[in-house]
């Protein structure tokens, strides 16, 4: 029933007439549809421009003014810089790292050495004759650098073999020659030392005596990877530095004068000193305490001494005497005696000097000369570095069949006073046949010690 329904309407709805209202307007005529746009493929996205790292830039190095004064004194070369142990060159503070460049000499070696609160390098120019760079073959470079890895801190030494071309390359020395440069490093936290002995023997024209000049160029190198040295170091630059044995400074016109009656001691020796201060001004100079003593390790092996007083007059001076025992501990080398003025709690002038602390007894031995008709030279030195007077006896050994001249192996010798020496000659004969080299031992009893020397003779 309901099927027949609706047809019957669907019926009506086609057969009838569409009649329009007045009111009604007729619908427009369908307009065609615009065909879609093509889809456009998709594209990637441009990337932005990459952003430039700017690197920040480093601050100025500092201005250093090196002391242009070596002091006299012996350091130990074993990593560790003890206070008064060196002399400071100068000191810096760079991009956080502080550090601490020293030198020193003795009549053996020239010692440079570097401190820093972070890993560092140590550059060392040296024109040794003081004649300029590029001028004979006494320039040289020395540079310690910091471990690399699991590896150990090295150093690396160059000559320089100029002969006036400033284009000249340099050269490394063999195994043999750059042994003769000792250094010792340590590493911790926030101290790394160099500390580096120069032999007098390794540097042509080298002088290591009182009032000589050095070409010198001292830098530490900061900062990783790239590397910044203080001072900066201009390939050839070196600065000149005097070797001297005293040295003075004063916050008022005060001259101070320390003189070491004999500045060549003996363990166990009196060390005697005359302690002037010159007043050179127009006012009064006010002091009120005089401390004379050991300086650095040197306190340990002399005592020490407080003076007062009332100030010194203008024009006027005051001078006192120091005298005390050097222990008998002693280490052998050159060591520093000191001298303050204060006023209170400030410390208005200060002075140190050097002296040297030597062997009651220095022994050597010459087996280079030749002599005639097959003989060589042995010769034994003895010189007596005692205020006293000494008798000595000489035992010369060599190698089984080698002759002494009249058998004579035992020869005894009387040395006079202090700084007296004597010569002990022996005439020796190589078996026949012999070549090479043998030892020679020399043992020398004197002073209730026996000392020992050895070389070496030619047999040929």
């Amino acid at each position: 029933m309901k099927y027949t329904t609706a047809i019957a309407l669907a019926a009506i709805f086609v057969t009838a007439p569409v009649v329009l209202a007045d009111d009604v307007q007729p619908l427009p005529p369908p307009v065609e549809a615009a065909p879609a746009p093509a889809a456009t493929p998709a594209t990637a996205p441009v990337p932005a421009p990459p952003v430039e790292q700017v690197k920040p830039t480093p601050p100025p190095v500092p201005a250093v003014t090196p002391d242009s004064e070596i002091f006299r004194r012996t350091p130990k070369i074993d990593g560790q810089i003890d206070p008064g142990e060196w002399d400071k060159f100068y000191s810096f503070e760079y991009n956080g790292v502080r550090g601490t460049a020293y030198i020193d000499w003795d009549d053996r070696n020239l010692y440079v050495a570097s401190r820093t609160s972070a890993p560092s390098d140590l550059l060392i120019i040296l024109d040794g004759a003081a004649d300029g760079w590029f001028h004979g073959s006494d320039n040289f470079e020395i540079t310690a650098k910091r471990a690399v890895g699991d590896g150990a801190p090295t150093l690396t030494v160059s000559r320089y073999q100029s002969k006036g071309k400033p284009g000249a390359p340099a050269a490394p020395l063999v195994a043999a020659e750059s042994s003769m440069f000792v250094m010792k490093a340590a590493s911790a936290p926030d101290s790394n030392v160099y500390e580096i002995a120069i032999p007098i023997s390794a540097v042509p024209g080298l002088d290591l005596k009182l009032d000589r000049q050095i070409g010198l160029k001292v830098a530490v190198g900061v900062g990783s990877p790239e590397v910044t040295w203080i001072p900066t170091a201009p390939f050839g630059e070196v600065q000149m530095a005097s070797f001297v044995c005293a040295k003075s400074n004063s916050l008022v016109p005060l001259k101070v004068d320390v003189e070491v009656r004999d500045p060549r001691l003996v363990p166990g020796d009196e060390l005697n000193a005359r302690i002037t201060f010159r007043n050179t001004s127009e006012v009064y100079a006010r002091i009120d305490t005089i401390i004379v003593g050991g300086e650095g390790k040197t306190a340990k092996l002399l005592g020490s001494e407080l003076l007062r007083l009332d100030g010194i007059a203008p024009g006027k001076s005051y001078t006192a005497m120091f005298k005390s025992a050097l222990g008998k501990t002693a280490t052998i080398g050159s060591a520093a005696m000191g001298v303050e003025a204060r006023w209170g709690e400030e410390r208005v002038a200060s002075s140190l000097v050097s002296f040297d602390v030597v062997s009651a007894y220095e022994v050597g031995i010459d087996c280079s000369v030749q002599g005639k008709t097959g003989e060589r030279r042995v010769i034994v030195t003895v010189k007596n570095n005692t205020k006293k007077s000494a008798y000595g006896k000489v035992k010369l050994s060599l190698p089984e069949g080698w002759q002494v001249r009249h058998s004579v192996v035992d020869k005894e010798f009387f040395l006079r006073d202090e700084d007296a020496s004597t010569e002990v000659v022996y005439r020796v004969t190589p078996p026949a046949g012999a070549k090479g080299r043998v030892p020679a031992l020399a043992e020398v009893q004197i002073g209730g010690q026996t000392i020992s020397v050895s070389g070496v003779v030619d047999a040929q």
